[in-house]
């Protein structure tokens, strides 16, 4: 088991290295890239300041409680922007040119070769922005002690939950062939997991919890940084990776299956 993970993270870290190798040869596009998620993150931020101009709270949450689970938001989406996103987007290609082939043949999983090999090196090293900002913003609300030491998990934990819903159902390309709507639908879903659930409708929260656990992602973590005895979307949320680790698996399984090499 020890050898097979340190397989794994020697090959990660060869994706790793060739990834900067390459955003190094493109250094216009790379600083660009660096600016557009500053810019993208303060536009984000100042909108919920704007909002806060006109009224003290929203539904349950005051101005510096917003701020933080957007922040904390960023943060998941700067994860998988970094780590999984630019693999998404060429999924589709590496079925239609018939490359997947070659990734069968490899002694590592397919998920692992066709959707963690591409990392975007500009948006990693904007993190030494969202980080003081989340920082900032929880000693605003005052966050616990047990809050502060479970932070780096949950961040894990909801960045783990968004990459298995974006898994399932990018499965669906190894039938469709094409990718980009499916990558589409993704970026809408992201964006309604960047707002908490409380300001959706009764009828849609349930909806995008119990079916597609779309608000899990972030409201279930924050809502228990603020109030560690409310376990109720966490609870839904364990349940909810669990269950997408088991679709995946089934339909990934079925994916490759049906897949056709080009060349056949």
């Amino acid at each position: 088991m020890k050898s097979k993970i340190k397989h794994y993270w020697q090959v990660y870290l060869e994706f790793l290295r060739i990834s900067f190798a390459h955003a190094s040869q493109f250094r216009l596009h790379f600083i660009l890239l660096i600016l557009m998620d500053i810019v993208f993150y303060g536009t984000t931020l100042y909108s919920i300041s704007i909002i806060y101009n006109f009224v003290g709270y929203i539904k349950i949450w005051d101005k510096h409680q917003f701020l933080f689970f957007t922040v904390f938001s960023l943060v998941v989406d700067q994860i998988i922007t970094t780590f999984t996103s630019e693999s998404y987007w060429g999924f589709a290609i590496l079925l239609r040119k018939g490359d997947f082939d070659f990734l069968l043949l490899k002694p590592l999983h397919t998920i692992f070769l066709s959707l963690f090999r591409h990392i975007r090196p500009g948006t990693m090293c904007n993190v030494f922005i969202t980080v003081p900002a989340l920082i900032y913003f929880g000693i605003q609300v005052k966050l616990s002690f047990l809050a502060w030491v479970m932070l780096p998990f949950l961040l894990l934990f909801a960045s783990a939950l968004q990459i298995s819903l974006d898994i399932l159902l990018l499965s669906s390309i190894f039938w469709t062939l094409e990718g980009r709507g499916i990558n589409l639908i993704l970026l809408e879903l992201q964006n309604l997991s960047s707002w908490p659930n409380f300001i959706y409708p009764a009828t849609m929260q349930r909806a995008l919890i119990f079916v597609l656990p779309i608000l899990l992602i972030n409201s279930a973590p924050v809502r228990w940084l603020y109030n560690i005895s409310d376990v109720s979307l966490m609870f839904f949320a364990v349940i909810a990776i669990v269950v997408l680790s088991f679709l995946i698996r089934l339909v990934w399984h079925w994916g490759t299956r049906a897949y056709e090499s080009a060349s056949s």
